[in-house]
């Protein structure tokens, strides 16, 4: 079975956090932004919960997105690819693909 394009896209987004980053992700208590942002009204993208800037002082979705880009992070990994995973679902959706992502991880320490 093949998997769908935008899980790709996903997982390779995700692969980005390391093990406990991706904890932070899987475990965080607040909404997150799962579309088009990375940052809106009070809520962070997957990323920058991920990396632990979700505390950032007066943030902005600009500030974000070029802090994220500044450390050399690819963005918007799923923009743009045809699928049906992390479109109706999204937060199911990241929490499975982050969870394989740590997974595969865990399996490779």
């Amino acid at each position: 079975m093949n998997e769908d394009p935008r899980k790709i896209g996903l997982k390779t987004g995700l692969r980005q956090l390391t093990a406990y980053q991706l904890e932070r992700v899987i475990n965080y208590d607040k909404e997150m932004v799962l579309d088009t942002y990375n940052y809106c009204d009070g809520k962070f993208c997957p990323l920058a919960v991920g990396l632990g800037i979700d505390d950032m002082s007066e943030p902005s979705h600009d500030k974000v997105f070029n802090l994220l880009t500044n450390m050399g992070y690819k963005v918007y990994n799923t923009r743009g690819i045809k699928g049906e995973f992390y479109t109706t679902n999204r937060k199911e959706d990241l929490l499975q693909a982050a969870k394989e992502v740590l997974r595969e991880k865990q399996l490779g320490d």
